[in-house]
């Protein structure tokens, strides 16, 4: 589960251009990612969900009247094959695009206020990007017969001064080069802070004040507090629980036995007189993902990329490389998972469902 925490820059609402709403860069993210094509994988005739957001929201304490300076949220990304290297690759460029797209908007909107206020037309003229510098007005730049307030002029009047191009500078991390900026900075001070976050927060989990995505949004927030970043930045790191694609026709050693399970259900269930349909991949959440490994997916880089690694949450995936368990998902018909008419059919789950497993259960003795 992929977890996006954006810094911006704060500016009271009435000198906004001054800003950098982490908001709207967290919101051109969700638009690059949400329900995005570009991560769905295809197996056999069979497409992954793409990823959907399951939070968003600043990061103000209290109500106030300024931009918001941090916005976060998480996603769930499904995954056929894609490892959680590849996955944090592919947000890390769309972040850099999120970023880059936000701060050109803030900016034509910016030229075409003052298009607007100085009743000039600004085509021809350079794009000018406001710095982080607060700026003087530039009294030649405003026509006065314009209602153009001082303050307008401050926050505008340095850009048509200019056809020199200031870039807006930002950056996008990953947890791990977030945490390695923090070692350089002060090695044993961070690793003794961490130490101690890492505690608190495994507390609070444990006694139920929080849960893993929104400890990781804060584990990740106090982190970046305690580098001394300023600058926008976006970081991206990965909050548990993990659940690995499972194939129990890729286990090494154990190819095909999946499809020969299956071909003793469907015989056991057309003897019951009951239709079944072969599925690849169950594209919810399974314990099955726990029972072995598959394919060439990477893990490697994940524990490094996940703040609460470790006391609060480590799954072993060498030994349970060395399990690889073969098994095949399967139960009664049912619709709507997760809505207000979920159901389940009744002949398929008393009747039907138990027979099969009799038939299953016999035929292994």
């Amino acid at each position: 589960m992929p977890v996006v925490l954006v810094q911006g820059r704060t500016a009271h609402v009435s000198r906004c251009f001054d800003g950098l709403n982490a908001v709207g860069v967290l919101g051109r993210m969700f638009e690059k990612t949400e329900l995005s094509a570009e991560f769905a994988e295809v197996f056999d005739g069979e497409v992954c969900m793409p990823p959907t957001w399951l939070n968003f929201k600043d990061l103000k304490k209290e109500y106030d009247v300024s931009v918001p300076a941090r916005a976060a949220g998480y996603l769930s990304v499904l995954s056929f094959r894609s490892g959680p290297g590849e996955i944090l690759e592919k947000m890390r460029e769309l972040g850099s695009e999120a970023f880059a797209e936000y701060i050109e908007k803030r900016d034509a909107e910016r030229r075409r206020l003052e298009e607007k206020l100085s009743g000039r037309a600004m085509q021809g003229k350079k794009k000018c990007v406001k710095t982080a510098k607060p700026q003087a007005a530039n009294a030649e730049s405003v026509d006065h017969a314009d209602p153009v307030s001082e303050e307008y002029a401050d926050n505008v009047g340095e850009c048509e001064k200019t056809n020199d191009v200031v870039p807006q500078k930002f950056n996008v991390l990953s947890f791990e080069e977030l945490s390695e900026q923090c070692r350089k900075k002060n090695a044993d001070g961070f690793e003794d802070f961490l130490e101690g976050l890492k505690g608190r927060t495994e507390a609070r989990i444990r006694s139920g004040e929080t849960n893993y995505p929104q400890a990781t949004i804060d584990m990740m927030t106090e982190v970046l507090d305690w580098s001394g970043l300023t600058e926008p930045v976006m970081v991206i790191g990965f909050a548990p629980p993990l659940y690995p694609a499972y194939h129990s026709d890729q286990m090494a050693g154990k190819e095909g036995v999946g499809s020969w399970q299956f071909r003793k259900i469907k015989k056991a269930s057309e003897a019951a007189g009951c239709k079944v349909k072969k599925v690849h991949y169950f594209t919810g959440i399974s314990d099955l993902s726990y029972c072995g490994t598959c394919g060439d997916m990477d893990f490697s880089g994940y524990a490094a990329e996940t703040p609460l690694w470790g006391g609060g949450y480590q799954v072993d995936f060498e030994e349970i490389g060395k399990l690889n368990i073969p098994a095949v998902l399967m139960g009664p018909w049912g619709k709507d998972i997760h809505r207000r008419t979920e159901r389940v059919n009744r002949k398929s789950l008393l009747v039907e469902l138990p027979e099969i497993l009799h038939t299953l259960i016999e035929d292994q003795a």
